[in-house]
């Protein structure tokens, strides 16, 4: 199975019992998509296909609008892959699932009841309507009996019983006797009092205080919604009065997790079979509380301190009677000691006990638990597994991480015959026992932040299933060459083996990988046998950069760091430019010196490219040839003196603090690019084609002496420059807002002056690139409502003032978070972040509908008619013609030569294009 999805997503389908898979025209023009529906088939679960837009006959034989999109990836991507892509879509295909074609628009009840009738005479359906009030909503929705195919089932809930229809309700219940179920399921941060817009407690006995109440839904939706718009940031306790469960004799389910008691607890339905309870306010559970019918039993988290009269945080010996019970979980409990009666559970298939701190030991009687297969015990103080753990035959999924006690597995381990997970993080494991390679169907090892583990065993590369490798944060110096031997392996992660020197030759063997993440190690080349893995996409070899650090007793003198002196420098191998699949790749701070290659164009895949703080001169000129690449890093190069032409691919590039860049290519291909980075490219000075970037939005120019052509402001999100004037036409000061009858507020545009009165180290730059301590904040009646951190990214190297301007849209929170009467400032953090920051000047400028809608020719209008963008268009150019007119007599006549007017940092320069005669 393939790997291209993130492990979260993976876990999320492998944990799901459905999946609603939406399929567009451009669904299968996405490797991401296939694979993650290849991935939902292969779990065998429930799909339910929406096919929006396309014809489930499309998708089924992968014609129409899909034809094109698998012919484009039969050449990048294997035979086998594009073949288990197709299945998955012929799957999907095949399922009678949704069409926006079957979606009714209906305007009239009539219409609306003609096809509910027409609907449910044709199947059994089950029909549930909440909270009835109306007797005209039951005959609008249900009518009579007779519409309904034979063996359908309606439910419906009331406070009310006489809107129910005498001639088509059956049976009616009353109260809570025949209640099967409850679900309270509350986060554990909601854990103080939290009342009603009534002053009530929110509590079962309050919702059941009305006698016709049936709905604990409609009641929390109608008392607490007012609460919720006002009080969002009370917390919440809910109680349930203990009388309540006395009635409850059917019950079989009680989830009311972080839930309080009011009354003695003297009772549990003894047919229970789920009882969950995390976060139990109480000592012990009733006496005669017998469960044994109990599958799923979770104290977790809670105060417990006996069960069933056991003492001082013991499992009774009572607890090898519970022969029904399937899962048994005590996490986060005082547990110290587990009988050996446990023993008994034959049923038992999950056992989990993840940070009882003050256990132990697990005694030898675990391996007689046949039927376990999910066993975690990390965060516990166990110092050795039993020996009998290797006769746990059915477990598939083993935890004994985040313990420092634990340094070494039991050789029966390799008995282990159907672990697929096993997870080791945080241990202090030294070596793993020869025997682990015995566990022939394991899918994923797992050891991070393992630093005492010094070598992998060779009959690691005999565990052939294997597919996830994770060794980071290990004190490993190599690995084995039998690593060559997983055939199956799609990630790899050797993240922060800072004594890893070296790859095996072997490496090139595994055909499967498609993930390789290697940051922070000591590998300075990469092995000629590297360019053999076919399949790889992903490739992370980043470090932290080597600063200079400053000397605080003479602040002048930078001192460097020792590592320094012992530098390697990277070279990639001339094989790399055979990983024609690689999508991502992340060298930053690889010491990579001199010049790339130029056959880097043969990295068709390549989206992602990040090759910052290295220490190379020149950029290839096949780097064009990437007709993919969507984002690329370069920022610190301070080598780097030109920048080639770049794909017309790209969305971002990056090439802060490149202070020898001299040069940038034409632009004017970028159609797509919407981030460009040029903070302290000091030696710049012209841009061309920036004039045609259409769909840029984020400009950082910081500590600049670029000159630019017009750029179109409408679509601007941030841009930062020297400068220090805010438009007059902005508030410069605190903004009331007030509603306007029949113009909605649309935006928000900040600007802001700052500057930097103390140099910031290169260290501070690279972990925090930007000016984090200015912030705007909402106010109501001068109480803090919403806050939000200013996007000013670039730090400059000068103390030279900065402009900022933010633009926010309208689907951002400080522009819907704004109501009639609340106040939206500027302000500083405190404490602040990054010292010397200092705000010089700040303005707001509320954009409402219609402010910025004009498209065409504004400059005969006056500056009351323009929009915002022309408005900010003549702010610049006015900024500009000042900043010119400073210039020296002999400076303008040097720059009245050239054919474009250059000048100090600005924005927005008209070109003086003096030989054609344009103004």
């Amino acid at each position: 199975m393939t790997q291209f999805l993130a492990g979260g997503l993976l876990e999320a389908i492998e944990d799901s019992a459905a999946s609603i898979v939406i399929i567009s025209p451009n669904y299968a023009s996405s490797r991401w998509c296939l694979e993650e529906l290849a991935k939902i088939c292969e779990c065998r679960r429930l799909i339910l296909p929406v096919f929006y837009g396309v014809d489930p006959s499309d998708v089924r034989r992968q014609t129409g609008p899909f034809e094109e999109h698998f012919r484009n990836h039969e050449g990048r991507f294997g035979k086998d892959k594009i073949e288990q892509w197709r299945n998955a879509m012929k799957k999907a295909g095949e399922i009678a699932g949704f069409t926006n074609r079957k979606v009714l628009t209906i305007r009239e009840v009539d219409a609306g009841t003609a096809a509910i009738k027409g609907i449910v005479n044709e199947k059994q359906v089950l029909v549930v309507l909440d909270d009835v009030d109306n007797i005209n909503q039951l005959n609008a929705l249900i009518g009579n009996r007779e519409w309904f195919y034979e063996g359908s089932r309606i439910i419906i809930t009331t406070r009310d019983i006489e809107v129910l229809s005498k001639h088509l309700v059956t049976e009616f219940y009353e109260g809570t006797r025949r209640i099967e179920g409850i679900v309270l399921d509350f986060e554990k941060r909601l854990g103080k009092p939290l009342k009603d817009p009534s002053g009530d407690t929110i509590s079962w006995y309050n919702l059941q205080r009305n006698l016709n109440f049936t709905s604990a839904v409609t009641y929390l939706k109608e008392r607490y919604k007012r609460y919720i718009e006002d009080q969002a940031e009370k917390e919440m306790e809910v109680v349930i009065f203990t009388d309540s469960l006395k009635t409850m004799d059917n019950l079989r389910l009680l989830q009311i997790n972080y839930v309080n008691l009011e009354g003695k607890f003297k009772y549990l339905p003894v047919e229970l079979k789920w009882l969950q309870w995390k976060g139990c306010p109480m000592k012990s559970l009733p006496s005669d509380f017998c469960p044994h019918k109990v599958a799923v039993l979770d104290l977790s988290e809670s105060k417990i301190e006996q069960l069933w009269g056991s003492h001082n945080n013991k499992l009774p010996q009572f607890i090898g009677k519970l022969f029904s019970l399937k899962e048994l979980s005590l996490n986060h409990s005082s547990l110290e000691e587990i009988p050996d009666s446990i023993g008994s559970l034959e049923n038992l298939e999950k056992l989990s006990l993840m940070c009882c701190k003050s256990l132990n030991r697990i005694p030898d009687s675990i391996g007689n638990l046949k039927s376990l297969s999910s066993f975690f015990i990390n965060g516990t103080a166990i110092k050795e597994l039993p020996w009998s753990i290797g006769s746990l035959s059915n477990l598939k999924h083993l935890s004994v991480g985040e313990n420092h006690f634990l340094s070494k597995l039991p050789d029966s381990i390799g008995g282990l015959d159907s672990i697929v997970e096993l997870k080791m993080v945080g241990t202090s494991i030294i070596d793993l026992p020869e025997q682990i390679g015995a566990l022939k169907v394991i899918q994923k090892l797992e050891m991070k932040k393992c630093e005492s583990l010094r070598s992998l065993p060779k009959s690691i590369g005999c565990m052939w299933t294997l597919t996830t490798l994770i060794i980071s944060e290990a004190n490993i110096s190599e690995m084995p060459e039998s690593i060559g031997m997983l055939e199956n392996l799609i990630m790899l992660r050797l993240d922060g083996c800072k004594q890893l020197y070296k790859l095996p030759a072997s490496i090139g063997n595994l055909k499967s990988l498609q993930d390789l993440s290697m940051k922070e190690t000591a590998v300075t080349h990469l092995r000629e046998s590297f360019g053999m893995l076919s399949s790889l996409m992903i490739l992370k070899m980043a470090k932290k950069p080597h600063v200079a650090l400053l000397d605080k007793s003479t602040p002048e003198v930078p001192v460097i760091c020792s590592t320094i002196e012992k530098r390697t420098f990277f070279e990639l191998p001339t094989s790399f430019s055979n990983l024609s699949l690689l999508s991502e790749f992340d060298a930053s701070s690889l010491e990579i010196s001199g010049k790339i290659p130029d056959d880097f164009e043969m990295l068709s895949s390549l989206e992602f490219l990040n090759l910052g703080h290295n220490n190379f001169y020149s950029l290839p000129s096949s780097l064009r040839g990437l007709s993919i690449l969507k984002k690329l890093i370069l920022h610190d190069c301070k080598e780097l003196k030109s920048l080639p032409p770049l794909p017309s691919s790209l969305l971002e590039v990056n090439v802060e603090n490149c202070i020898a860049l001299e040069s940038v290519s034409d632009l004017s291909n970028l159609e797509s690019l919407s981030d460009l980075n040029l903070t302290n490219c000091e030696k710049v000075v012209d841009i061309p084609g920036l004039e045609c970037l259409k769909s840029l939005r984020r400009l950082y120019m910081s500590g600049c002496n670029v000159c630019s052509s017009i750029v179109s402001l409408r679509n601007m999100r941030n841009l930062s420059m020297p400068g220090s004037k805010i438009p007059s036409w902005f508030s410069q000061k605190e903004v009331r807002f007030t509603n306007l009858r029949n113009r909605e507020i649309n935006g928000v545009i900040i600007g802001v002056v700052v500057s930097l009165n103390q140099q910031v180290s290169d260290d501070l730059r690279y972990r925090l690139p930007a000016i984090v301590d200015i912030q705007a904040e909402i106010l109501k009646q001068n109480s803090y409502v919403y806050k939000t951190t200013l996007n000013l990214n670039g730090v400059p190297k000068t103390n030279e003032d900065q402009i900022h301007l933010c633009r926010y849209p309208s689907d951002r929170p400080i522009v819907w978070s704004l109501k009639d009467g609340y106040k939206i400032q500027v302000i500083t953090r405190t404490p602040p972040i990054m010292k010397g920051v200092e705000l010089k000047n700040w303005g707001i400028y509320l954009v409402f509908d219609g402010d910025d809608d004009y498209e065409g020719d504004e400059e005969s209008l006056n500056e009351s008619q323009q929009s915002i963008s022309e408005r900010l268009a003549t702010f610049f150019n006015t900024f500009e013609e000042e900043d010119c007119v400073s210039k020296s007599v002999g400076e303008v006549e040097e720059k009245v030569e050239e054919t474009t007017f250059l000048c100090t940092p600005c924005f927005f320069v008209k070109n003086l294009m003096l030989k054609s005669g344009k103004d």
